[in-house]
């Protein structure tokens, strides 16, 4: 036992040490703050991740309204707080050698799907919660709503655990050999599961590679409906609220209804999708192969923009949207035309989230150096799909003789105030004279007028 104490206490060492040595280097891969201010924007905060700079690598990087999730090529799964980026915990998840796809969170818990288990990590501490064991090779990660865990195979079966069944056994250690009554249903479709489902939280799409994605019912399996396509998805499935966006090897993009399965609207892209399309409140953003970012209507399909210099998107506020370029610049577009109103070098950060959840960009290192840059004026994010959770600003109260300014104040016109600043100042005009203003009536009253005096008698 003394010996294994040993060999971990000198681990540990090695890895602080190699910490350390990146620490020393990280301030010189962050942006300036100069250069970030000259474009509105700051950093939020930077932490790292546990990753062994040596002989791993950052290969899963997502993150939600509250936490980032880093998983490495080995298995080390780092969580950190959105807020001010401290790291919360650093869990070994699985074996080293076992296959690995994106972790998923729920409000509770970080789900993890490595070899054929999926794992459940408590948000707030990384201790394991549960595991359950998937019956077949899973081949994708996972997906969850308040009461099923969902989880697609390489022989197109998908498998539904119960997530109230599974907290409850959880809270007693004697009760986890029940762990695989947890399967509430299974369902097979006619072939690989090739990206992870996604769900409403009455209905589960499930994609399949026989060309068809699968509507059921997240209780009994029920099929709600079967829409087929031409060809199978060539990229994961977009969603907001029951509005779904799959973009199919045929090179087209379909909109749906995720609890009917009713075709909203069909668009020709002419080239391969081959990135998840992003739904930020009334806008489609679908990055295609060699042609650039193009900006759709979520209501219609109809194309408002395209810029064909932005190959991935980042982020989106009310006036802006962030991308990478071809060269991982970080491109700066106005929202309402597409146009590009700046842009700076970010190119030491290649792993990046397409964040379709709040307005905060997240970029990493492969070494695991994480950072967060937000707009200088957005102290609190912007939450798209969840906004009744966002924390509510708190209002201050405007100093004694000055006027209250509304929140959003600062904030409004952005997208044109950036482009105005691209194009050159016009010369100032002269001052205009001062024109004398009559002097005010006291109190708002009109002056008494003089009487005249008498002239004294006599």
């Amino acid at each position: 036992m003394l010996p294994r104490r040993l060999l971990a206490s000198a681990w540990i060492l090695v890895v602080g040490l190699a910490g350390n040595a990146l620490g020393q280097s990280a301030s010189s891969q962050l942006p300036p703050d100069t250069m970030l201010g000259r474009f509105g924007l700051q950093k939020a905060w930077a932490a790292f991740a546990t990753v062994d700079s040596i002989h791993d690598r950052v290969k899963f990087f997502i993150a939600d309204e509250q936490t980032t999730v880093v998983e490495s090529a080995t298995g080390m799964v780092t969580a950190i707080d959105n807020t001010a980026g401290r790291r919360r915990w650093a869990v070994q998840v699985g074996a080293l050698t076992d296959v690995r796809y994106a972790p998923s969170t729920t409000d509770q818990a970080v789900l993890v799907v490595a070899g054929r288990k999926l794992f459940a990590l408590d948000k707030q501490t990384g201790d394991s919660a549960w595991e359950v064991d998937i019956l077949n090779a899973p081949s994708a990660g996972s997906a969850s709503d308040d009461q099923r865990a969902f989880v697609g195979s390489i022989d197109g079966s998908v498998y539904a655990f119960d997530l109230k069944f599974l907290g409850t056994l959880a809270k007693d250690i004697t009760q986890r050999k029940y762990m695989h009554r947890a399967l509430a249903w299974t369902y097979r479709t006619g072939g690989r599961v090739p990206y992870a489902p996604v769900t409403t939280g009455t209905i589960v799409c499930v994609p399949s590679e026989d060309g068809s994605l699968y509507g059921l019912d997240v209780k009994n399996h029920k099929p709600k409906f079967q829409f087929e396509t031409d060809q199978p998805l060539g990229a994961p499935i977009g969603q907001f609220g029951n509005q779904i966006v799959v973009a199919t090897k045929d090179l087209k993009v379909y909109s749906l209804n995720a609890d009917t399965g009713a075709l909203k609207w069909e668009v020709l892209m002419g080239v391969n999708v081959r990135q998840q399309p992003r739904i930020i409140d009334n806008h489609v953003f679908v990055c295609a192969e060699g042609a650039g970012m193009r900006c759709l209507s979520a209501e219609d399909g109809r194309e408002a923009w395209t810029n064909r210099s932005a190959t991935r998107f980042l982020a989106a506020t009310p006036n802006l949207v962030y991308a990478s370029s071809y060269v991982d610049d970080v491109l700066i577009l106005n929202r309402a035309n597409g146009k590009q109103v700046g842009a700076f070098a970010l190119r030491g950060f290649p792993v990046r989230i397409a964040n379709d959840r709040t307005d905060r960009m997240y970029f990493a290192t492969e070494k695991g150096l994480i950072l967060c840059l937000r707009e200088r004026e957005r102290d609190y994010p912007l939450f798209h799909k969840q906004p009744e959770k966002r924390p509510v600003e708190p209002e201050i109260a405007p100093e004694e003789g000055a006027k209250p300014k509304s929140a959003g104040s600062k904030a409004a016109k952005k997208g044109e105030e950036a482009e105005e600043s691209m194009e050159k100042n016009e010369p100032d005009a002269a001052p205009k004279k001062a024109t004398p203003k009559p002097p005010k009536p006291g109190l708002g009253k009109t002056a008494p007028k003089a009487k005249p005096q008498k002239p004294p008698e006599e």
